[in-house]
């Protein structure tokens, strides 16, 4: 008889072990759905944002080279417009500013302004590219790397994501065309070679002499995680732009 009571006892205590490690596990995993659902969120609204400021940025420098306003409401009333008409063509290219132009001493820009669109035709690649490398800056758009030129003289350095605005950049060649469009003109390059360079390399920065593009993303496109490497995309003013 105390057997069969010490046995009941026995299948009570693991019944109520069971049921709290189902309880557990339950709970464990509305957690772990919550926060995947959290995620899918975030990246969900990161994306929209990205895509807003993009939208946003193209349309002010358009209006800009136009000579309109670029109040936010009169871009909301555009968005509204446009979503019941057939898009509008962008402009046509300004031609790059005089030298003379060209050597005004340099606006210092705040973290993410915008400086100009860079467009790819062959790869259907457009971007905005606004100022710093910062992750906020680069969830954005493309981002002018500090310390290097402007468009149109030296060295004009630009890093994007390879998992967002630069993976393109993957089925680039040489003698591809890259147009700088700003609210001052347009610079039309030609890419001369891509190299892959170590993070630490940084002379694909360095000042030159020659107006030059410099396009930089991290390598290989398809690594997960942190990737160990920099592809680098080199670019040479071709007569000029316009």
């Amino acid at each position: 008889m105390h057997s069969m009571s010490g046995q009941r006892g026995d299948f009570l205590l693991d019944r109520a072990v069971n049921r709290r490690r189902s309880r557990s596990i339950a709970a464990a995993e509305r957690l772990l759905w919550t926060l995947g659902l959290l995620l899918v969120a975030l990246y969900g609204g990161a994306r929209l944002y990205s895509q807003f400021s993009q939208a946003y940025y193209n349309w002010a420098l358009d209006r800009t080279i136009q000579g309109k306003s670029v109040l936010v409401r009169e871009f909301v009333a555009d968005l509204i417009h446009s979503s019941r008409t057939a898009p509008v063509a962008r402009p046509s290219v300004e031609p790059a500013p005089s030298p003379a132009e060209a050597e005004r001493p340099p606006v210092r820009l705040e973290r993410g302004a915008p400086i100009g669109r860079l467009d790819i035709p062959r790869l259907q690649l457009s971007v905005m590219v606004l100022e710093g490398t910062d992750q906020w800056t680069l969830n954005q758009g493309a981002g002018h790397i500090e310390g290097t030129s402007m468009p149109g003289k030296g060295n004009f350095a630009v890093a994007a994501h390879r998992d967002s605005f630069f993976r393109s950049l993957k089925d680039i060649s040489s003698n591809d065309t890259i147009v700088i469009t700003t609210a001052g003109g347009s610079y039309r390059y030609r890419v001369e070679d891509t190299r892959i360079v170590e993070p630490a390399d940084t002379a694909v920065l360095h000042a030159s002499p020659s107006p030059t593009l410099t396009l930089v993303t991290c390598y290989p496109f398809y690594y997960l995680g942190h990737a160990p490497k920099r592809f680098v995309v080199r670019a040479t003013l071709d007569g000029g732009g316009g």
